[in-house]
């Protein structure tokens, strides 16, 4: 399938946000972004999508089904910020890893 421009000038990318408030979940929304014709998509580390949230397995089976898919992610929405540019170490979120 080709990619989805907008104008001809490049690729669309679609936010999980849009699904996720809708009340789909992440890993049934990939297949629907992915059979409307995008290829990239923006991740929000919300509800579903939030790394806290998924065990290893989980975040690997995230990376299998976008890989499966095609879909490749172009940014992802972090929500929890606080704190990020701390320079105390016990401050620090931990990392993030999809």
């Amino acid at each position: 399938m080709p990619e989805l421009r907008v104008l001809g000038i490049g690729p669309v990318s679609l936010n999980t946000m849009v699904y996720e408030a809708g009340g789909v979940a992440l890993r049934d929304s990939l297949p629907r972004m992915r059979d409307f014709g995008f290829t990239y998509v923006d991740l929000n580390a919300w509800r579903s999508g939030d790394p806290d949230g998924m065990s290893s397995r989980g975040r690997r089976e995230l990376r299998e089904s976008l890989r499966g898919l095609g879909l490749v992610v172009s940014q992802m929405l972090m929500i929890k910020t606080r704190d990020m540019a701390s320079s105390e170490r016990r401050s620090a979120p931990r990392p993030w890893t999809i």
